[in-house]
């Protein structure tokens, strides 16, 4: 997806997006992406210290030893996409929180950042 892709897209969901031209939305998705950016691996390391933190270590090593069990003595490719599946599923709640919050700030402030041009 190009900048002036992206723009449009983001713009689509915001009610005064008429009155902006697209390079001042380009500008305005440049910054939202790096805030979103910001804010994930922000949340993403708070989720991962807290995991540690509590003893998580324990859930760690005990998934780790369940996706080397799946493909235990078999080494060809179709091997591993179960072990991958797998490793998506166990590591897909620890990205929920993080990619959620970053897009409802992201429409936000998209928002703001409208306001402030009127």
């Amino acid at each position: 997806m190009t900048k002036e892709e992206r723009a449009i897209k983001w713009f689509s969901k915001v009610d005064q997006n008429q009155d902006i031209d697209l390079k001042t939305k380009m500008k305005i998705c440049d910054m939202a992406a790096m805030i979103m950016l910001l804010i994930i691996f922000l949340v993403l390391a708070i989720e991962l210290s807290l995991l540690v933190g509590l003893g998580g270590i324990d859930v760690i090593n005990a998934a780790t030893d369940f996706l080397n069990s799946i493909s235990q003595g078999r080494h060809t490719k179709m091997a591993r996409i179960p072990v991958i599946i797998a490793g998506g599923l166990i590591c897909l709640p620890l990205f929920i929180l993080p990619i959620g919050l970053a897009i409802i700030f992201r429409n936000k402030l998209i928002r703001s950042q409208i306001n402030k041009i009127k």
